[in-house]
Formats: structure tokens, sequence, C-alpha cells
């Protein structure tokens, strides 16, 4: 179980359809991911 938990939202790019494009992931406030947290 991961010791924190992270709100984000998620956003369709390349697309004006939801969930058709690339999802991307935007973490307002990602305080306490290291490089390779961030990269998973």
């Amino acid at each position: 179980m991961p010791a924190h938990t992270y709100e984000f939202v998620q956003l369709d790019v390349f697309t004006q359809t939801a969930l058709a494009g690339n999802p991307l992931a935007i973490f307002p406030d990602a305080r306490g991911l290291n490089d390779a947290e961030m990269q998973a």
C-alpha cells in the first residue's frame, strides 16, 4: 500500500473528444515525490 496519496487531474491531449487522446496526469501538489516516482 502506498505511503502517500496524491490528488491529480487527468487531461486528454491531442483531441477534442473525451477519453480519446493521450492521457496526461497533472499533480497540483507533488511535494514529496522524488524523480523516480514522478517518472513512474
